[in-house]
């Protein structure tokens, strides 16, 4: 599935390339991975181990782990706070009362 709304902006926070070594392609697998299951969170810590397995892939070994651990300490932040908004959006277009 393949979400109308979906933007990325690549490796938020971070590079699309390390060393001549272009990161985008899983920075994108990565937000799509969350961004169509808000609030899932095992989705979302899914996403993240891939997020390191893709980057280690890739070549860039010495990023894979601090990045591991940046998307799952600040990203669980960014997450939730998107996960609620992405999901009132979605009650109030469907005309669902944001009160359940």
């Amino acid at each position: 599935m393949t979400p109308d709304l979906f933007d990325s902006d690549g490796c938020t926070g971070f590079v699309d390339v390390w060393r001549g070594i272009d990161l985008h392609a899983c920075c994108l697998a990565h937000d799509l991975a969350w961004f169509t299951h808000p609030g899932d969170w095992t989705v979302w810590l899914a996403s993240n181990v891939e997020l390191a397995i893709c980057f280690w892939q890739v070549g860039v070994v010495e990023v894979a782990g601090p990045a591991f651990i940046a998307v799952t300490t600040i990203g669980a932040v960014l997450f939730a706070k998107w996960s609620r908004e992405k999901m009132k959006r979605t009650r109030l277009r469907d005309g669902r009362s944001d009160r359940a």
